[in-house]
């Protein structure tokens, strides 16, 4: 469980990273 906690945690880091450069 925690490797996937690990990997939506990623994921949701670099949809987020995306968005952050979406709204620069």
């Amino acid at each position: 469980m925690a490797t996937r906690n690990v990997v939506l945690t990623e994921r949701q880091e670099k949809l987020i990273d995306t968005l952050v450069k979406s709204g620069r």
